[in-house]
């Protein structure tokens, strides 16, 4: 094997390096994205400001500047349960007034 196949063999796991990386950045941007839309969807459908969607909010936005790639992704996992969370909360019916938090278990 001459001089230059050598020096082919070792750029090519190197090119395959970083089109995984910037596949990994195109997926987490895309992610952010798609949470920042349905977190707004989420706002407009409940005037009224909730603790979940801000959480999210926050984590997608002042956060994430300061993060790292992966602290990034730990991010869109967060923000993915809250806006869950969320989601969840809001399909639920709202207990009787008066019974207590437990009376719609019953």
């Amino acid at each position: 094997m001459g001089r230059a196949q050598r020096a082919r063999s070792r750029e090519q796991p190197a090119v395959h390096a970083a089109q995984a990386a910037r596949l990994r950045v195109e997926r987490i941007l895309t992610e952010r994205e798609r949470l920042i839309g349905l977190a707004a969807t989420l706002r407009r459908q409940h005037a009224a400001s909730t603790p979940f969607l801000d959480k999210a909010e926050a984590m997608l936005t002042r956060l994430w500047g300061r993060a790292r790639w992966s602290g990034r992704e730990q991010l869109l996992k967060s923000a993915q349960w809250l806006i869950r969370l969320q989601q969840e909360n809001t399909e639920l019916p709202a207990a009787p007034r008066g019974l207590g938090s437990h009376a719609a278990l019953f």
